[in-house]
């Protein structure tokens, strides 16, 4: 005869769960235990577990503790169990390297079938669905199992962008072959960010702005109240501003490159 009961712990401990177990055998031989398993931190990328048990007939006390940490460069185990006559330490450290045309990325140890994140210096950002896939300072990580022949949704989490950089597009759709390295390839924009206000009361709601960054054209709409958001510009430039019966320059010069800057400008 047996019995196991797993009571969800929410309200008290998120993610986790009491385990319950209980079995006796024909001849009043009995096993009984409690537990408490779970996951924690912000990512779920940590696992844990801790188990107390006793037996009759000869097994006693007996008890174990582990816990899986799922990290950018790797996963890393350790545990600890014993009865009345052993006791035993165990950890482990695991990983993979996935070398491509752009250099080399660690990981978490690699599956058959994976992705390549590429969001240039798009760096410490969370790939979501993912336990502990960040991508590195170059903006690479590797997505160490995806399905194979079936669209597979990658999406990254844009709230936590380095100050510099702005993804034109958070979320790819890949669709790999079995056993395959596809590339999950992430636009980006690296400069500055900053709000212009037009003092030309002649511009229209609608105009569009451009300014140029050594060759990356970076792109904003004039909203009713004469103000254009814009990503990656450099620290000076001018702004072009079209519209259907007119054009007009603007020169601004950043002072404060660590956060959004809000400049007032004049169009000419």
């Amino acid at each position: 005869i047996s019995l196991s009961v797993q009571i969800p712990l929410d309200k008290f401990l998120p993610s986790s769960w009491l385990n319950l177990s209980s079995s006796i055998t024909d001849d009043n031989r009995s096993v009984s235990s409690v537990g408490l398993t779970g996951t924690a931190l912000a990512d779920n990328n940590l696992t844990y577990n801790v188990q107390q048990g006793y037996g009759t007939d000869g097994v006693g006390v007996t008890g174990n503790t582990g816990i899986d940490y799922k990290g950018r460069y790797g996963e890393y185990q350790a545990g600890y169990n014993y009865t009345n006559k052993t006791k035993q330490l165990t950890y482990g450290v695991m990983g993979g390297a996935l070398i491509h045309k752009y250099g080399y990325t660690l990981s978490q140890p690699l599956g058959d079938t994976m992705a390549l994140i590429k969001a240039d210096n798009a760096s410490d950002v969370r790939v979501m669905n993912n336990s502990g896939v960040y991508t590195n300072n170059q903006g690479f990580a590797v997505v160490p199992y995806v399905t194979p022949y079936r669209k597979n949704r990658l999406s990254l989490d844009t709230s936590k962008l380095p100050p510099n950089v702005d993804l034109l597009g958070d979320s790819e759709t890949v669709v790999p072959t079995s056993g395959a390295v596809v590339l999950a390839n992430y636009p980006t924009q690296s400069g500055n960010k900053i709000l212009l206000r037009l003092t030309n009361k002649e511009i229209p709601f609608g105009a569009i702005e451009k300014v140029d960054n050594n060759g990356s054209i970076s792109q904003g709409i004039v909203d009713n109240r004469g103000i254009v958001y814009l990503s990656g510009v450099p620290v000076t430039g001018t702004a072009m501003i079209t519209w259907d019966s007119g054009k007009c320059l603007a020169n601004y010069q950043i002072k404060n490159t660590k956060q959004i800057s809000f400049i007032t400008v004049d169009c000419h």
